[in-house]
C-alpha cells in the first residue's frame, strides 16, 4: 500500500502553482484572475480541439501545451467552463489558451503577499490606502 502525505505535496509545489489554488479558493470576484480576465485573453491563442486524449482532461491539455498540468483552473476561467465535462470537442471547438507569461504576470504583479490568518491574497491597491 501507498503512502500520501498531502502536505508534503502541497509544500513541494512551485510557488506560483500555489498561488493559483489560492486565488481560485478565494471568492469570485477576489480572484486577480478574475479581475485580470480581459488582460489575460488579450493576446489569446486558438489551439484546435483535436487530441482524443484532452476529452474531459483539461489537466492533460495544460501538461502538453504548458508542460504544467495545474494551471486548468484558468483554462476553466478562460473558456468559461464550469467543470472536466464541459473540456469536450462538442462543447469546445477551439480551447483558449492565454499566454504563459500573462499568467506569470498576473500572479507577480497583481499579488503581493498572501495573508495566512485572512486566507486571501493582499492587492497592491489595497496597500495604497
Amino acid at each position: 500500500m501507498q503512502n500520501s502525505n498531502l502536505s508534503q505535496h502541497w509544500e513541494g509545489m512551485p510557488e506560483n502553482i500555489k498561488k493559483i489554488f489560492k486565488c481560485f479558493n478565494m471568492t469570485y470576484f477576489e480572484n486577480p484572475f478574475v479581475q485580470s480576465l480581459h488582460y489575460l485573453i488579450q493576446d489569446i491563442h486558438l489551439e484546435f480541439f483535436n487530441n482524443n486524449k484532452w476529452i474531459l482532461n483539461p489537466m492533460q491539455f495544460c501538461q502538453d501545451y504548458y508542460k504544467q498540468q495545474y494551471y486548468y483552473p484558468i483554462i476553466h476561467l478562460v473558456n468559461n467552463i464550469g467543470s472536466i465535462y464541459e473540456f469536450t470537442p462538442d462543447y469546445l471547438k477551439y480551447i483558449k489558451v492565454p499566454n504563459e507569461n500573462k499568467i506569470i504576470s498576473i500572479l507577480q504583479h497583481n499579488l503581493t503577499n498572501f495573508d495566512h490568518n485572512k486566507s486571501r491574497f493582499t492587492l497592491l491597491t489595497d496597500k495604497l490606502y
